[in-house]
């Protein structure tokens, strides 16, 4: 019973460390859009270049869209 006991403790914190806290970014002005202070706001190290390559429609802001792509491509994290 004691051994069930940890076994179970063991898989359930080796579960809890595989999940990953995706990052929150808001569109605070309600543009539709992200500027680059908004994702500064949530990726502190985001750079204004960065930022142009994100933006992949030259439309001066990230759409959600483009967020999730830059996500999946591993270009920001998640």
């Amino acid at each position: 019973m004691k051994t069930t006991h940890i076994l179970a403790a063991t898989l359930l914190l080796s579960a809890a460390g595989q999940v990953q806290a995706q990052t929150v970014v808001e569109d605070l002005d309600a543009s539709g859009g992200l500027s680059l202070e908004e994702l500064q706001a949530a990726y502190a190290d985001l750079t204004e270049e960065q930022f142009v390559l994100l933006d992949t429609d030259e439309s001066g802001e990230v759409s959600l869209e483009e967020l999730a792509a830059a996500r999946e491509a591993g270009l920001i994290a998640e």
